[in-house]
């Protein structure tokens, strides 16, 4: 059966053991493909959709490349403890299931509202879209950063017992490290590194001399020292902290992993 008119707030996760399980993808998409030809789907859900990572790349591929998005308005965790009283954010849409034909009515969390084209995108910012595009080039070489699972800190490898080769868990406000240790070296050290902390707070930590590695609750980015040093400058930039808020869906963390990655290696001249 296909319907003309689908309207849901479908269930956000579910327990499972100690896990929360992602309902809302799936359902998302199988509410897409119940439309009848031309059929409209408005739903409300977390923002996470169209953070530019793997985990909802399926989902911003079929509710803005293959189908048309008229509408989209974006909401912060204030709206959402209002909404729901609920430390979340949220968008609510109107997807029509027919190739994609204009341009998307977008309101952000600002309360700009604007016209914007998905074509060749595979994020959108909460807020700032015109600085935030302005950011990138198809032909600049991208920033380097480690992978996140390198060094897990639910390895057999990682303990909080102390070897020669420490691990940033994160890097709390007064530039102190919280550690973690591994046994097995496979990459990171030995290279100077900028870390960035995960949390509220986005405290950074300069590794010159490559001592450490980070584990998943923290980034690294590579490049030479003085690049390195540029960078940690240009993150305490105030036209670039607003960028950063605004390229974050979820709003609880100060940098977008996914995001961040598609930054071009110079980013921070902009912000010098």
């Amino acid at each position: 059966m296909k319907f003309c008119v689908i309207l849901g707030n479908p269930p956000y996760s579910k327990k499972v053991g100690r896990n929360n399980v992602n309902l809302w993808k799936e359902l998302t998409l199988k509410a897409v493909d119940m439309l009848a030809d031309d059929g409209f789907l408005a739903f409300i859900h977390p923002s996470g959709w169209r953070g530019g990572g793997n985990t909802f790349k399926n989902n911003f591929k079929v509710m803005v490349h293959d189908n048309q998005m008229h509408y989209l308005e974006m909401h912060g965790i204030a709206d959402g403890k209002k909404m729901f009283n609920c430390s979340t954010t949220y968008d609510w849409y109107v997807v029509q299931n027919t190739p994609p034909y204009t341009t998307t009515t977008v309101t952000d969390w600002d309360g700009l509202t604007q016209e914007i084209s998905f074509e060749h995108r595979d994020f959108l910012a909460s807020g700032m879209i015109a600085e935030i595009d302005s950011l990138f080039s198809f032909n600049a070489e991208n920033i380097e950063l480690a992978p996140r699972t390198t060094y897990s800190t639910q390895s057999s490898n990682t303990s909080k017992t102390k070897s020669s080769l420490p691990l940033v868990n994160n890097v709390r406000k007064d530039g102190a490290l919280n550690l973690y240790y591994t046994t097995k070296d496979v990459g990171q050290f030995n290279q100077p590194k900028l870390i960035l902390s995960s949390g509220a707070a986005g405290n950074t930590f300069l590794d010159a001399d490559g001592k450490y590695g980070v584990t998943e609750f923290s980034m690294a980015l590579f490049d030479t020292v003085d690049n390195l040093k540029k960078i940690q400058q240009s993150l305490g930039n105030p036209k670039l902290k607003r960028i950063l808020k605004r390229v974050e869906t979820r709003e609880s963390e100060p940098y977008s992993r996914n995001i961040l990655a598609k930054f071009p290696k110079n980013f921070y001249k902009d912000f010098s």
